[in-house]
């Protein structure tokens, strides 16, 4: 089935002759490989970890490469699939062996199992969490029903998320796996800040009735809640107009899942809350709330707020005194600082697989090798719709100009034209050099294609043959009725379809080659001398062959038994060639910043741009939509956070109106930003989609507890002290339950 693939491997060398192959000894194969390597300089493609002695002679290798290509057909998936089959295991001698293809890829999904059991689990642990610090551990006031209605609230603004996302044709992505937990994240903080309000009232606030409560607490946390939800929605708003459709539908589902969730906090649960406020003044059972509990007391332990005494006596005793503030502001400084260096350390990432597939796949080990023992610096230029026997003198001009790069590694480039015109110049062919230049030089040929055609078979061309698309396409005979296929219609035939349009085509011929007369007999044996004409092929002149072939008469139809064609028989047929796609390659320097590496390809492409368009020569490398990925995200990053801090800073003043306070939250945003993205280079993490996404989670977040507490801050009177001790009693406990 090798016509159906490109393979590209060692093998090629001998033209992977199986018998030849079979028969080569080690010295042979050493021969061979040195040879290549003294005429070619990408050998490195095939080898890796290359051992050589003192003169440079290739004596081994421990890593080899080897890759199938198909056009993408019913075959090729079949083909995959039992490739995928037969290298789940190591069926060789080999001591390490990797294999990866595309239906591999599609079978092991993307670890969408293993999120999925993480969201129920987060879920789980947030639902006992709650449980013990909503509520207070006594039979009447602990919260087991109210917290299963928060964790509900959430369940069912992401449930409506999905609806509506799906509603509106949102796509969900990949990154919408993590919607779930942030969403509960988000919806768990509003909750905890609604009940820290309730917890905060007064006594004589505790003795008005319920829809007062209600009220009251709804007055405090309802437009705490509504500053940080237009907040985080503005946010993730600026996020939605990213140019990475991924980033983009997750930005718009958060939107829409922190709106619902909103509206599901201030009705439903806020409606739920005024119930379980009247169960417990009515001294109902916390589990059981038909049992009424007579003459109960809660026992003293369960009535201390540990988590408010520790605030309080916090920022009472230490937080209060000048010394403590002032060694908070210079550790504060201290880590900003550190951080803000670890930042401008911080790289973009170019092992794209570490992020993109699931670790536990065996396409992630694949291609971890790959980038190990393969990865170089390669840069390719592919063309298309080219003529080559017009189009040369342009294409050795693009090249040559190519290679002058300061960027590019000299002798690192491979132009499959210079090797043909140069083996047509050794053929003794009719070759042109030019005056101006003698890097430069033209071949005329009477059939151009032809003799590339013979190219690609000869020793000195196998190398190329992975630089060019070949294709090759005949006309089939198919069943042709008696009265055509024994006449002189026969060559007007319209019973010639071709490849294109016919599968499964076993018999190739072509009418203008060759002219069949046959005679159909009552027995069922087709007669025929075939007349071959001129051919390009073989010499000029006129051959007969005499053959015969099995077929059935069917009233006006002889049927044809394609397979047993003899095809030794008819070795003049017509072909038509083409090259849709060729390609130059080359290998640049290491850069070390995702900018240079940018400039690079940028002056690369303007030199293609000298020859030809973009439509028929486009400059690409393996890493090339990495670089280009990291370069927007570079520039989104920064222009997302700016327009964050600033919608922050609007909104803040607009509900807060002060515009001290508003200015306290956007630094509060702003530092905490700086801290987490220089802790990812501290990690070992890179600017990547992922790191992306943390930062925008992470402007959400910390815009919530930053405006809770100005917020909070804001409506407590007294004394500057005063006021902070008292924020940092009655919101400190949300905001770390949050």
């Amino acid at each position: 089935n090798r016509g159906l693939c490109r393979a590209e491997s060692l093998l090629q060398f001998w033209n992977y002759s199986e018998p030849l192959i079979n028969k080569l000894t080690r010295n042979q194969i050493l021969e061979a490989v040195n040879d290549y390597d003294r005429k070619n300089n990408d050998l490195d493609q095939f080898l890796t970890n290359i051992k050589r002695n003192d003169s440079g002679y290739i004596t081994g290798a421990q890593v080899t490469k080897m890759k199938w290509k198909f056009p993408y057909s019913d075959f090729a998936w079949k083909w995959e699939q039992e490739f995928s089959k037969l290298f789940r295991t190591n069926p060789t001698n080999f001591k390490e062996l990797y294999a990866y293809c595309f239906y591999d890829f599609t079978q092991y999904g993307t670890g969408f199992e293993e999120d999925a059991l993480l969201v129920f689990i987060g879920y789980s642990i947030m639902g006992v969490y709650i449980i013990i610090c909503l509520g207070k551990c006594n039979l009447v006031e602990q919260k087991l029903g109210l917290a299963f209605v928060g964790i509900m609230c959430v369940a069912i603004g992401f449930f409506v998320t999905l609806g509506l996302g799906g509603l509106f044709n949102i796509t969900y992505g990949a990154l919408n796996r993590v919607l779930a937990l942030l969403l509960l994240g988000i919806g768990i903080d509003d909750m905890f800040v609604i009940l820290g309000a309730l917890n905060n009232l007064s006594n004589l606030e505790k003795q008005r009735p319920v829809p007062e409560q209600i009220g009251l607490i709804m007055k405090h946390a309802g437009i705490s809640i509504t500053i940080t939800t237009l907040s985080d929605i503005t946010a993730f708003a600026i996020g939605a107009t990213s140019a990475f459709p991924g980033l983009r539908t997750f930005c718009l589902y958060n939107c829409i899942g922190i709106l619902c969730i909103y509206i599901m906090q201030i009705t439903f649960f806020a409606s739920c809350m005024s119930i379980d406020l009247r169960r417990v003044l009515d001294n109902r059972d916390g589990l059981f709330c038909c049992y009424k509990h007579t003459d109960y007391t809660p026992n003293k332990c369960s009535e201390k707020e540990v988590l408010k005494i520790i605030f309080y006596k916090g920022a009472k005793r230490y937080l209060s005194k000048k010394p403590v503030k002032i060694f908070v502001i210079i550790l504060t400084f201290l880590i900003l600082a550190i951080c803000a260096w670890s930042l401008s350390q911080l790289e973009t990432d170019t092992n794209w697989q570490r992020v993109m597939y699931a670790t536990n796949a065996p396409y992630y080990r694949y291609f971890l090798k790959d980038e190990k023992y393969f990865s170089t610096n390669k840069v390719d230029v592919y063309c298309k719709s080219l003529t080559y026997s017009v189009d040369q003198n342009a294409y050795q001009k693009m090249a040559y100009d190519l290679s002058q790069s300061s960027y590019v590694l000299k002798d690192y480039t491979v132009n499959w034209l210079t090797g043909f015109l140069q083996w047509c110049k050794e053929q003794n062919f009719n070759v042109s050099v030019s005056k101006v230049n003698p890097n430069y030089f033209d071949v005329f040929l009477d059939d151009f294609k032809m003799t590339l055609e013979k190219f690609w078979f000869s020793k000195e061309g196998t190398p190329y043959r992975i630089y060019v698309d070949h294709q090759v396409h005949y006309n089939c005979l198919l069943e042709i009725p008696k009265y055509i296929l024994c006449s002189a219609l026969y060559c007007n035939s319209t019973f010639f379809k071709s490849d294109e349009e016919i599968s499964e085509c076993k018999s190739r011929m072509k009418t203008e080659t060759f002219v069949p007369h046959c005679n159909c007999t009552s027995s069922g044996v087709l007669g025929c001398v075939c007349v071959t004409p001129n051919c390009i092929d073989e010499l000029t002149q006129n051959t007969s062959t005499v053959y015969s072939m099995k077929c059935t008469i069917d009233r006006r139809r002889c049927r044809i038994n394609s397979t047993n064609l003899p095809f030794s028989n008819m070795n003049c047929f017509n072909k038509r060639i083409s090259y849709p796609v060729t390609k130059l390659s080359m290998r640049i320097k290491e850069m070390s910043k995702n900018s240079q590496r940018m400039d690079v390809m940028k002056e690369l492409e303007d030199r293609v741009a000298k020859y030809f368009n973009q439509t028929n020569c486009l400059v690409f490398s393996k890493h090339y939509l990495e670089w280009r990925i990291n370069a927007v995200l570079e520039w989104e990053i920064k222009r997302n956070l700016s327009l964050a801090f600033l919608s922050v800073f609007v909104i803040t003043f607009m509900m807060i109106m002060n515009w001290k306070t508003s200015l306290l939250v956007v630094i509060g945003v702003i530092f905490t930003l700086v801290d987490i993205s220089g802790s990812l280079n501290f990690w070992g993490l890179y600017i990547d989609t992922t790191s992306c996404v943390i930062v925008t989670i992470s402007v959400g977040l910390v815009v919530d507890y930053s405006v809770h507490i100005g917020f909070t801050y804001m409506t407590m009177k007294g004394k500057n002290n005063d006021r902070m001790i008292i924020t940092m009693k009655e919101i400190g406990p949300p905001v770390f339950h949050g």
